[in-house]
């Protein structure tokens, strides 16, 4: 169960780190008319309910001007421009864990067509927030995935690599998993640093849905990221390291006997090295492997 984020704080996080205040000067900046009161967003994310349809347009259209400073004069500029839609790229990685990194901006090409792609995105956000209270971030950040696949379809634009499956995905993560963040977090940040990780423990208090949480995370980071570019979840059965490996990728019929089975197993985990997350669940204890 994710922590819930009210859509309040989150449009004040767009706001800060995109723009860099809530309070909004249209006239000083330079932004074409019409304009509306500085502290109209200021007024808004005090609200329960922040975004109704005249916030979404005024967002959007904060952010059209922020994005296209040709021949203007004011505070934003192309540089700033650039950094506002880098900022957003991050917000989007931080909030809804979808990577936009392939609009990124630089500040020696022409961002335009990015930009586009990034302001389409904010309409996506900005329209599934609109009217709520909490924060929606798992349906947006379906509705970004199927917009970023259009997008991939109509214009052949490189997608990231994320992690591949080399064995079966684990049973299905109980739905009164709750808490534990930072657990998870600690272990994620182990393991992209490439340390190996022991959860160890009574039976029964959570390990393997804290595993399969972190699983799940580090399916959803770009291989260009993580370092990771396979997985393998391996349930350890029967006391027997070499079966349980042979039987989660599925060698135990491919060969004349288990020993055969087991070095092929281990020619394949070679194969990926340090880009292999190797996840074992159901160690009873940590010399049997």
């Amino acid at each position: 169960m994710t922590d819930i984020i009210a859509s309040s704080s989150f449009l004040r996080a767009l706001l800060m780190e995109c723009i860099g205040t809530v309070m909004i000067e249209w006239e000083q900046w330079n932004f074409p008319q019409p304009s509306f009161d500085r502290g109209y967003f200021n007024d808004r994310i005090k609200r329960p309910i922040p975004v109704n349809t005249l916030t979404r347009r005024r967002v959007k259209r904060l952010f059209e001007n922020v994005f296209s400073p040709d021949n203007r004069k004011g505070r934003f500029q192309e540089p700033q421009a650039v950094e506002a839609a880098n900022a957003f790229i991050a917000l989007a990685e931080n909030y809804f864990h979808i990577n936009l990194s392939a609009w990124e901006n630089d500040y020696t090409t022409d961002n335009s067509a990015n930009r586009s792609h990034l302001l389409s995105c904010l309409d996506i956000v900005l329209g599934t927030i609109e009217g709520t209270e909490a924060l929606p971030a798992e349906k947006i950040a379906d509705s970004l995935n199927t917009y970023m696949t259009e997008c991939h379809l109509a214009e052949n634009m490189p997608v990231a690599a994320y992690p591949k499956l080399l064995t079966s995905v684990p049973y299905q993560q109980t739905a009164h998993f709750f808490g534990r963040k930072n657990t998870i977090s600690f272990l994620i940040e182990q393991l992209l640093s490439g340390h190996s990780c022991y959860l160890h423990g009574i039976g029964g208090i959570g390990k393997t849905e804290i595993a399969k949480s972190v699983f799940k995370e580090i399916l959803s980071i770009p291989s260009s990221s993580s370092g990771f570019t396979h997985i393998a979840w391996v349930n350890y059965t029967d006391g027997d390291f070499a079966l349980s490996l042979v039987r989660a990728l599925d060698l135990d019929g491919n060969f004349n006997n288990i020993e055969q089975s087991f070095q092929k197993a281990v020619s394949i985990i070679n194969q990926y090295h340090e880009n292999l997350l190797l996840i074992i669940d159901n160690v009873e204890n940590a010399r049997k492997c």
